[in-house]
Order: C-alpha cells, then structure tokens, then sequence
C-alpha cells in the first residue's frame, strides 16, 4: 500500500521537476531526478547499477561519454540488422526507427559530454571525437566521420602543445633576474 502511494506521488504532473534547467541535451540525456523508464529500460537489461547510479544532474563527461558509447552500440547493432533485412520485410520500418533513435542518443550523449567538458581538456575532447568518428563511420557518415577526425586531430594537437608549455618554475626566471643584477653591479 505504501508503495502505491510513493508511486502515485510519481505520477502526479509536476511532481518531479527539471533539477537543472540548463540540462537540456533531449529527452535521453533529461535532468529528471527520476527516470522510471530508463531505470525499467536499464533493469530489464541486466544493468542491475543502474540502481545506485547518480541521477543525470549529477553526471559527469565521462557518464555521458559511457553512455553515448551504449547507445552508439545499439545503433550499429541495428544498423547491421537493418541492413541485412530482405526489402519487404515488416520490421524494417521498425528496425530504422529504433536504429536511428539509438544514433541519436549517442549523439546526444556525446554532444552532453562535450558540453560538460573542460575547455582546456583536450584529451578528453578527443576521446569524445574519436567515439563520434567510430560511429559516423559505422553507419556509413563518412563526411561527418572525416569533419570529426579532424577535429580530434586539432584536439591532440592542441594537448600536446599544452604539455609541451606547461608552467615552469619560478626558479630560473629569478636565477636569471638575479644574475643580470649580478653582472650590473659588477661594472
């Protein structure tokens, strides 16, 4: 009995609130405190952490990074599928549909990642791109596939050059400081 109350509190319109208004990457990456329908979805599927798992407010890059991974999974599993359907089989409109729905949560999900990504953290933006390369190519976007590689290409390039220029100590400036100061005073 109790548990019919909690759940009829669940269902009751404007219960369960946007916790951030700013989470906006679509209906698969919402920040709903409480998603009884992925959580089901999830269940259903073996994933018995989605249990203890964070609300999606409270994800991080690499979250959205794994879960977009999941769904770019299922969307080149369908792709294979789809594809390997004879022409006027029934299931092929169905198959598409939920194939592209699966491409569009991972794409949702990696775009997320991004957003909550650090500016300055260039190797996980490459790894973000590098993820979006491997599906674009696995659905056969290949002038998608190539814009991202590129991307990620300037994404290293850029951790590189920044590992390349990191701070150094104050050290030898004051060294050098001190002995021009030196060499004047020697005139």
């Amino acid at each position: 009995m109790i548990m019919l109350g909690a759940l009829s509190l669940l269902l009751v319109p404007g219960f369960l609130q946007p916790v951030h208004a700013g989470d906006a990457a679509g209906p698969d990456t919402s920040g709903w405190d409480l998603d009884i329908g992925g959580t089901a979805a999830e269940i259903l599927d073996n994933n018995m952490m989605v249990l203890v798992s964070p609300p999606r407010w409270q994800w991080d890059a690499d979250r959205y990074l794994a879960k977009g991974r999941r769904c770019a999974e299922q969307c080149k599993d369908l792709r294979t599928t789809y594809i390997q359907l004879p022409e006027g089989d029934p299931a092929v409109g169905t198959t598409f549909k939920e194939g592209m729905s699966f491409c569009d949560c991972a794409q949702k999900n990696y775009n997320k990642a991004f957003e909550l990504t650090r500016k300055d953290d260039y190797n996980k933006q490459a790894e973000i791109f590098k993820a979006g390369t491997s599906l674009y190519e696995s659905i056969g976007m290949t002038k998608e596939a190539e814009q991202t590689r590129r991307a990620e290409a300037v994404a290293r390039a850029h951790a590189a050059a920044s590992d390349l220029f990191l701070p150094l100590s104050p050290f030898p400036a004051l060294l050098g400081i001190f002995g021009g100061l030196f060499l004047l005073s020697r005139r």
